[in-house]
């Protein structure tokens, strides 16, 4: 299997497990918590993810300072995406907005980990200078 092909099946199993564990948190604890939303941020940050794993890794193959340099721009706008859909939804749902952040940070600092988990192994290689 091509590396592409690895890390969205990784993904995909990744995002399945947070599906089961979370619908059991809304289910038994968090009932009084669960938004209908949930599920587009957990479905949206899997795609972004992914999105970015497979921009990531087709860097390594470029220069490390071209690499860095895109790193810090891909990371940027990332940020500046997922703040634009944080504050649009908080402000048009201001009852929800508290069960909407909780949920999107959980899940940001998951999916997270999950990326920096999958993308050392590819610096482990030798980069070409």
């Amino acid at each position: 299997m091509q590396p592409i092909g690895k890390i969205l099946f990784k993904n995909a199993i990744f995002s399945f497990f947070i599906a089961l564990i979370s619908i059991v948190f809304f289910k038994t604890i968090f009932t009084n918590h669960y938004l209908p939303v949930f599920w587009i941020l957990l479905v949206g940050l899997a795609l972004i993810t992914a999105f970015i794993h497979i921009i990531l890794i087709k860097l390594t193959e470029s220069s490390i300072s071209k690499f860095a340099t895109r790193f810090i721009l891909i990371t940027g706008i990332k940020m500046i995406v997922l703040l634009t859909i944080i504050l649009t939804y908080s402000f048009l749902y201001k009852e929800q907005a508290v069960s909407f952040l909780v949920s999107f940070l959980v899940l940001y600092l998951l999916y997270t980990s999950f990326e920096v988990y999958i993308i050392i192994p590819f610096f482990k290689k030798p980069l070409k200078q």
